[in-house]
């Protein structure tokens, strides 16, 4: 099969394909590529997101240098490593479901839609936060080294800490991530560059949030006090403080680890399909 066809086909979205496959498979499919997807991506941005968020959470109307940062973030090296993992596992569990749930009733309401991945990516991030902002939390205050005594102590209310500002950080970065994806894809054929691509635009359109969502979570204040007093420490600038640094390159490395995993996932899925098929056709032979 040639890259070309490759890429078309894998730039089609999940929710086109449902008529093709039966309701069970449709989605144990995307949890699937959800539970890859996961994983990976967080481990392999796991460094770099600990440096982006001491830029983001360390304050001061000077932008701290890249070493200071560095030095800030791995002061303890591993603190909010397996707090990641853990979200980054049930975020894409839920979330890559969810999108395809969103997509197939989308198509069914407007079927020539082009917008019909932007807005399911959109409303499945943002429906993700809610599923798992208590994790998100504690992700945050280990990564700002907040001990595991403290953190135990805290209550429900606590957990879900601020959380619209995350599900609106999230439905922005998933929505343009998978909205740019399939754009993408049909002319990159590589997904390795073509996530890598998708990712570095959810950035751009949902960095200004993740300052303020990531403030929020250590501090519990609201979304539009934390935004004017940020926006008065460093002007615009201060919402995308060390971006080019940091989350510019891990949301394009989270971006190709995400594409080249669904590719892979889907394929894999796709093979244990078959070989499940063709093992029951024996039986019955038999």
């Amino acid at each position: 099969m040639s890259n070309t066809r490759r890429s078309s086909e894998s730039s089609i979205p999940l929710a086109a394909k449902a008529s093709e496959k039966g309701f069970f498979h449709y989605y144990m499919k995307a949890i699937f590529t959800g539970l890859m997807v996961g994983p990976v991506s967080s481990t392999l941005t796991f460094p770099v997101d600990k440096i982006a968020f001491a830029y983001q959470t360390m304050h001061g109307h000077a932008s701290p240098s890249f070493s200071l940062a560095l030095s800030t973030a791995f002061r303890k090296p591993f603190s909010g490593y397996f707090p990641g993992i853990v979200n980054a596992s049930l975020k894409n569990i839920f979330m890559f479901p969810a999108k395809a749930f969103f997509e197939q009733r989308l198509q069914e309401i407007n079927p020539d839609s082009a917008f019909n991945p932007k807005l399911a990516g959109f409303f499945a991030g943002i429906l993700t936060v809610y599923v798992t902002s208590p994790v998100s939390v504690i992700k945050a205050l280990r990564y700002n080294n907040q001990p595991v005594s403290q953190i135990r102590e805290l209550d429900w209310k606590a957990l879900f800490r601020r959380v619209h500002s995350t599900a609106l950080r999230d439905g922005v970065q998933f929505g343009a991530f998978f909205g740019m994806l399939p754009i993408i894809s049909s002319v990159v054929p590589n997904p390795l560059l073509a996530g890598s691509l998708a990712g570095f635009f959810g950035a751009i359109f949902s960095n200004p949030l993740s300052v303020i969502a990531n403030n929020q979570k250590l501090n519990g204040s609201r979304l539009i006090p934390e935004a004017v007093s940020l926006c008065r420490e460093g002007g615009l600038a201060r919402f995308y403080r060390g971006f080019f640094k940091t989350t510019a390159l891990r949301m394009g490395i989270q971006g190709a680890a995400t594409g080249v995993v669904i590719e892979a996932a889907e394929k894999i899925y796709d093979h244990m399909k078959q070989h499940q098929e063709s093992k029951g056709m024996k039986v019955k032979r038999s």
